[in-house]
């Protein structure tokens, strides 16, 4: 959570003093509302107190009315209709002397006026008045409603009073009474009083009767007064009310009869006093405001003089203290006594760190060389560990120097060993490209050479310059030293195993950057870059082996085709998917006889330039869905997904016609035949070899009937029989000893002189002749025949080896194949060994090969056995290197003593190449694992002379010999011993 920012003292202060006077503002708000309130209250009871007053009176009037009209109706100047004169005379009397009745008359029993105080204009009838009927029917005092009189032709409210003889007397009360009682009445500005009827017509109104006569809309007063109940027994009392805040109105019955004909209204403003109040507010708001500024002044300034400027002292001081400057000190001596203790403290504090600082400063400066040099070496290790190629390991190596290390430049340079012997800048980092390049260092013993990056190459030792401006040396650089801020250097030289590969400078802005004691760590981090730089260059070599060593184990050397391996692995991809979505896989084996005949007559690379030239012309026709790969020295394969019987036989048609279109080899311009066998997935075989082997069974139908192509054959069992036939044959083969060994010598390629000999079984059938393994062995394998048929060729072997020794007198190590199956004969060690104890040889006789797939396929167990022949004193040979893809670390720690170059590498490498770097790099391979090398399948002599340029150990194949007889090898080998 962030914190709040700091206030000011100031601000501090000036917010206590205005909380101080808020409550002055709270109280003259609080007295304002009070009064407005109080105001409000009291005008609501004057307006209660004033319709009471008016009522009051005119209810006198109605009582004077009452006992006066009571009176002259027993009067006989009003009982005698007779004296009509006399009561007109009677009653204009009594009228002058009460000027608020409008008229006082008496009415006849129909109603007729014979008696009035005002002159009548004419006959007069009042019988329709609510008080003549009322006063006639009842007998008793009425009260009539607000009428305009018939005779004054003005507003007045009549009451009656029923004659002891025949009629009414009756009393018109005038109505502007009103006007006469409240002339001098003090009313607020926008007041007045009304008298209304029960039907909201305005009778009187003061001091405006301009109202007088018009009937009031549908209001709250309206309401109130039709709703307004008096009962005869008690008084009635004033509706009172508010509206607009500012005016209290009030009303009241002018009688207590029981139904009242008219209503006092009394509406008062409060105004003019609210306004009062409102500016009387302001006038103090102003004053309290002046005040409250005049004390902002006073406080501003008092505290800027008592406390502030103290403060401010001590605050500046540390302030600058803590941007560094440790010299700063408050100075106060006078001020009040809390502020003038802090203001020591804080001096005595800044003391204190000003001394321990210059201690520290003194111990930082010695320790940040080896900081910056620590935090260099730490950064060049995590460097190294993410390094993936020279280039980035060096452009890392100079940035952390500079970044993590703080120092001004750093950079890498190569010695080259041109003339003039220069070093090339490999990276730099500081400084732009310009500098480095201007440098023009050399390591040699010349002006350019004798500064510390020559001299470091030169000697092989870390060299410095503490005062590189000055120090004798280094003259060709002062100027651009000086012009980039560049101070001391120091030169680090760089090894590739005991070779000086070049140098690592390091330059620093300030003198003495590098001193002794940092050279442990300088020398280090200079070990840690050398380190590096040699592990990728070795992992790179290691990589481009691995990488070719891949592309051989998947491609054929002499065409660049895939091989067999990689055919067998697209296929189980193709089956595994096929099998998922239900759909074939064609496989189309091609035979390509005359390839034999070409070989014969132009060489092996001719056969690989026709094989290559067929198989591309193949490749455009099938397209990039299918695989063209090179099963054998005369066989190409198409393999082909989602291609059922019907489409693999149309495309046998185009692969035919592609294949049979001249090309030209050289001078020559050839033309091949083509067989293909076609076999489909599911339908002929499920698995990959399996399909392969229909395939090529099929292509040879083709061949032997002479028909372009054909489908594997229809009877598989009968080719299943054949092969049980000769698995039983080949059972009592064993048993009768029809197996024979013959022997393929070896030779030191240096001397020509005979070094070893490798056993090749065959199989002499009663009937059909010599077999070759190639059709044996496989079904030896399938059938487990492989244990004891390795077992029946080692006691040959160990039997032959006897002979030679005791007949002839030579010793000769033998070499015998292992498959996989004798990698898991828990027999095979005790058979051995007692091989061993029959015929009395020497273990180094007996050597033992084994190809590289078969050590691939169980690897912990290949282990455990080759461990116990080479501790038995046999050794042991990788055969095949190069077709399988095995680990190279893994094949290090193998106890084997030599590896065997397949055929395939040494078929082209006189003529290609790729070819011979292959074979060069396997040579490297096995000198730096300590193993020697033999390259099989030698049959010229460029290649054999190839091998012996690059050093091979042994040589093996035809150039040498074919496989001999026993006693045809003995001659042969004693010629060459």
């Amino acid at each position: 959570m962030p914190l709040p920012r700091p206030t000011s003292l100031r601000f501090a202060l000036l917010c206590l003093v205005a909380l101080a006077i808020i409550p002055a503002y709270a109280l003259l708000g609080y007295s304002a509302f009070e009064l407005r309130e109080r105001i409000g209250h009291e005008t609501l009871r004057n307006a209660e107190q004033l319709t009471g007053t008016v009522a009051r009176e005119q209810e006198r009037v109605f009582r004077e009315a009452r006992e006066l009209s009571r009176i002259l109706s027993g009067h006989p100047s009003i009982i005698s209709p007779s004296k009509t004169r006399d009561c007109a005379e009677f009653l204009t009397g009594i009228h002058r002397t009460m000027p608020r009745y409008g008229n006082i008359g008496v009415a006849a029993r129909d109603g007729d006026i014979h008696c009035s105080a005002v002159k009548l204009p004419s006959r007069v009838n009042v019988a329709d008045r609510l008080y003549f009927r009322y006063a006639m029917e009842t007998g008793q005092f009425a009260v009539g409603d607000y009428v305009k009189g018939r005779v004054t032709g003005r507003p007045a409210i009549t009451v009656a009073h029923p004659v002891a003889g025949d009629g009414v007397v009756f009393i018109a009360i005038d109505l502007q009474w009103l006007n006469e009682l409240l002339r001098n009445a003090d009313l607020p500005e926008g007041s007045s009083v009304r008298v209304i009827d029960r039907d909201g017509t305005v009778l009187a109104a003061y001091p405006d009767d301009s109202a007088t006569g018009r009937k009031l809309a549908e209001t709250a007063l309206a309401r109130a007064i039709r709703a307004f109940d008096t009962s005869h027994d008690g008084s009635p009392k004033a509706l009172v009310w508010t509206e607009t805040g500012d005016t209290a109105h009030a009303v009241l019955p002018i009688t207590t009869a029981a139904r009242a004909p008219a209503f006092v209204w009394a509406e008062l403003s409060n105004a003019p006093l609210n306004s009062e109040i409102e500016n009387r507010f302001y006038r103090y708001l102003l004053w309290i405001g002046v005040a409250t500024f005049l004390v902002f002044i006073l406080a501003w300034t008092g505290s800027n003089v008592l406390i502030l400027r103290a403060i401010t002292a001590v605050a500046s001081a540390a302030r600058r203290f803590a941007r560094g400057d440790l010299t700063a000190r408050s100075g106060l001596r006078h001020a009040p006594a809390e502020l003038a203790g802090l203001a020591t403290t804080f001096d005595q504090m800044a003391d204190g760190v000003e001394s321990r600082e210059r201690r520290i400063t003194e111990i930082s400066d010695e320790l940040a060389r080896t900081n910056r040099i620590l935090r260099t070496l730490s950064a060049s290790n995590r460097t190294l560990l993410r390094a993936v190629d020279e280039q980035t390991l060096l452009d890392d190596m100079c940035r952390v120097a500079v970044e993590s290390g703080g120092f001004r430049a750093a950079w890498v340079g190569y010695k080259s060993d041109d003339e003039s012997r220069s070093v090339r800048v490999m990276a730099c980092a500081g400084l732009d490209q310009k500098f480095f390049d201007s440098l023009n260092i050399s390591w040699g013993d010349n002006t350019q050479g004798r500064g510390v990056c020559g001299r470091a190459i030169r000697n092989g030792d870390i060299v410095t310059a503490d005062r590189i401006l000055v120090e004798p040396g280094t003259e060709p650089w002062w100027d651009i030293m000086r012009q980039h801020d560049i101070a001391s250097a120091i030169a680090l030289p760089l090894t590739d195993g005991p070779e000086i590969i070049g140098v690592m400078a390091i330059y620093a802005k300030e003198e003495r950057a590098f001193v002794d004691k940092d050279f442990a760590l300088l020398d280090e981090l200079a070990a840690d870059l050398s380190f590096g730089i040699a592990t990728i260059r070795a992992r790179n070599a290691h990589d481009r082996t691995e990488a070719a060593l891949r592309h051989l184990a998947l491609h054929d050397p002499g065409t660049g085709l895939p091989n067999q391996a990689q055919l067998r692995q697209w296929l189980e991809d193709a089956l595994r998917q096929a099998d998922t979505a239900h759909q074939p896989v064609a496989l189309l084996a091609i035979n390509l006889p005359r390839m034999r005949e070409i070989g014969d007559i132009l060489g092996r690379h001719s056969v690989n330039q026709c094989v290559g030239r067929i198989a591309e012309a193949i490749r455009g026709t099938v397209g990039d869905r299918a695989l063209v790969a090179r099963e054998g020295r005369f066989t190409l394969t198409v393999a082909h997904a989602n291609l059922d019987v019907t489409g693999a036989t149309a495309l046998a048609d185009r692969v035919i016609a592609a294949a049979r279109q001249p090309f030209e080899i050289g001078a020559c311009s050839m033309e091949v035949e083509s067989w293909v066998g076609i076999a489909v997935y599911p339908g002929h075989a499920t698995d990959p070899e399996a399909l392969v082997g229909r395939a090529s069974l099929a292509a040879q139908q083709a061949q032997n009937t002479g028909r372009p192509h054909a489908l594997v054959d229809a009877n598989p069992e009968e080719a299943a029989l054949q092969r049980l036939t000769m698995l039983g044959e080949l059972r009592r083969a064993i048993d009768n000893n029809e197996l024979v060994v013959h022997y393929q010598p070896k030779v030191a390629a240096a001397s020509g002189q005979i070094v070893g000999t490798e056993a090749l079984v065959r199989w002499k059938h009663p009937t059909r002749g010599m077999i070759p393994p190639g059709e044996f062995i496989p079904i030896a394998e399938h059938a487990g025949l492989i244990i004891p048929m390795t077992h029946e060729i080692l006691k040959i072997v160990g039997r032959q080896i006897h002979t030679w020794r005791q007949e002839r007198g030579l010793s000769i190590p033998v070499a015998v194949n292992l498959s996989a199956h004798n990698l898991h004969d828990t027999t095979l060690s005790k058979h051995i060994d007692g091989l061993f104890g029959t015929w009395g040889i020497e273990p180094r006789l007996l050597q033992i090969e084994i190809t590289e797939s078969t050590l691939m396929r169980d690897p912990a167990e290949a282990m455990n056995i080759l461990t116990g022949f080479t501790r038995a004193g046999m050794q042991v040979f990788i055969d095949d290197f190069g077709t399988g893809y095995s680990s190279l670390a893994y094949l290090a720690s193998l106890p084997a003593h030599a590896l065997k170059i397949d055929r395939a590498f040494v078929n082209n490498m006189d003529k290609d190449a790729q070819h011979r770097a292959i074979v060069h790099s396997i040579l490297s391979l096995a000198r730096s694992l300590g193993l020697k090398v033999v390259a099989e399948g030698v049959e010229t002599e460029a290649q054999a002379d190839a091998l012996r340029a690059l050093s091979c150990d042994e040589l093996q194949g035809y150039l040498i010999s074919r496989p001999l007889p026993p006693d045809q090898f003995i001659e042969w080998a004693q010629r060459n011993t």
